[in-house]
């Protein structure tokens, strides 16, 4: 018998009514009304006034002719004295109230008729965000009643996946609104054994908004309705509902079970919202008949059979078209690079041509002659525009092929193994690396090596003739 069942026997036993109720997410009140001359021993307070895992609970006296109270908390006992020696002669009323503990991830009801009532007064928006807060984990909600929690009669799809990956592939293949205000899931309010019956209507409609958020194309909560766009092969444009008379039956959270479950989720969502556009009953897309799971299920059997042998052949195409492109890149800059590399050696071989005969040849004082030095600066300066427009047009070249080659990858990244994308991803962007920052940064030290040689070995009057 928790703490607040002891106090309303107490009250019970001195001829007290309770006249009124209400719970809401941060405090219990309740009220009596007295209906003879009561006495309170202290002994009776110091057994029902301690701490408890409900809340703090505070204690008061209304006189008849005065809205003051006369207040004791269980969390302060030395206040018990002060408190019999301060009651009113003659009082009419007295509440009992309790501040609710905040627990993370456990939602904490004291009365379950009172709670239940609460809800129904209030917007489901405000409920499932002031919810969502007590979230701090990937775990499932944790209800409890009177401080006792809520068993649950059968797992859900947050036992396999973490609440993070739940609304991830909610947010990848649904719009919904209000994504940053809700976080919770259907599993939350689902396989719930609760045994009042109000609370329970009220935590399976917020188990069916839920799957209905998980499965529409678009859904937002507005106030007390829920707002939705299910697109399918029937198309059903925003359709209200009010989400307290939404229909009790299963199917939808069986659905979402199913869906999010399945290794190929973007291919079960959309089979599922295909087969839910002609099955839902009465006009309401938050209704279905209980074979709509099993359509499901046929279809996309008959689907994946179908789609298997074209799916390999899709995907042999695809790796035929990657390992091309990658060449296509690579062969671009193999170009680039042979072509520079023969001028290269052209240039080195004249070089050390023009140095040996100079040694060899008796009585030649000068190597570098100015006609050399001419036609050094001839070929040099071939090379040096064939550096430059072949720079331009390969790093452009280069770019749109590995842009493509990305672009590519991301539009069948679905039929790629992970593994695979990411290496030839890898291989890509390494190949441009390789050109624009190996290659052209050699190529740049090359040159600039190259031409302070050729202007050091350049006679002044031929450097007086560029000047002017």
């Amino acid at each position: 018998m928790h703490r607040l069942n002891k106090i309303d026997a107490l009250l019970i036993s001195q001829g007290c009514k309770s006249i009124y109720q209400n719970e809401t997410f941060e405090r219990y009140e309740r009220r009596y009304i007295i209906q003879r001359q009561i006495t309170i021993l202290k002994d009776d307070l110091d057994e029902i006034m301690v701490p408890s895992s409900l809340g703090v609970i505070t204690l008061g006296l209304k006189n008849t002719d005065s809205d003051e109270l006369s207040e004791c908390i269980s969390s302060n006992k030395s206040s018990i004295s002060g408190f019999l020696n301060d009651m009113p002669d003659n009082p009419s009323e007295v509440f009992v109230m309790v501040s609710k503990h905040s627990i993370p991830n456990n939602l904490n009801i004291i009365c379950a008729v009172a709670f239940s009532e609460y809800l129904h007064k209030i917007e489901p928006l405000y409920s499932l965000k002031t919810i969502s807060d007590i979230l701090h984990n990937d775990k499932l909600l944790q209800i409890s009643v009177g401080g006792i929690l809520i068993t649950r009669i059968a797992s859900g799809v947050n036992d396999i996946f973490s609440r993070r990956e739940l609304i991830e592939k909610r947010n990848d293949g649904c719009s919904f609104e209000n994504a940053y205000e809700v976080s919770l899931t259907p599993d939350d309010f689902a396989n719930l054994e609760v045994s009042n019956k109000g609370l329970g209507e009220i935590f399976n409609s917020y188990k069916i908004v839920l799957s209905a958020i998980f499965l529409l194309n678009y859904s937002k909560i507005d106030k007390t309705e829920i707002v939705g766009t299910l697109c399918g092969l029937k198309k059903k444009e925003k359709q209200r509902h009010s989400i307290y008379e939404l229909s009790p039956q299963n199917e939808l959270y069986r659905i979402y079970e199913w869906v999010y479950c399945n290794r190929t989720f973007s291919e079960s969502l959309e089979i599922a919202r295909n087969i839910m556009s002609l099955h839902f009953i009465d006009g309401n897309i938050y209704k279905y008949d209980t074979d709509t799971l099993l359509s499901i299920k046929s279809n996309f059997s008959l689907v994946s059979r179908q789609c298997t042998k074209d799916y390999l052949e899709t995907k042999h195409q695809i790796e035929n078209q990657i390992i091309t492109t990658n060449k296509a890149i690579r062969d671009v800059v193999t170009s680039y690079q042979s072509q520079l590399t023969s001028l290269m050696f052209i240039l080195l071989t004249l070089l050390f041509t023009v140095i040996i005969t100079g040694v060899i040849s008796d009585g030649k004082k000068e190597i570098f002659s100015t006609d050399i030095v001419v036609v050094f600066w001839m070929f040099y300066f071939v090379f040096l525009l064939t550096f430059i427009f072949r720079t331009i047009g390969e790093g452009v070249a280069v770019k749109k092929l590995r842009d493509d080659h990305i672009s590519f990858l991301d539009r069948y990244k679905h039929l790629i193994d992970t593994g695979e994308l990411e290496n030839y991803r890898t291989q890509a962007n390494d190949i441009r690396f390789r050109f624009f920052t190996l290659y052209r940064w050699f190529w740049i030290i090359f040159i600039i090596i190259f031409s302070g040689l050729l202007v050091m070995k350049t006679p002044s009057n031929i450097i007086e003739l560029f000047l002017k």
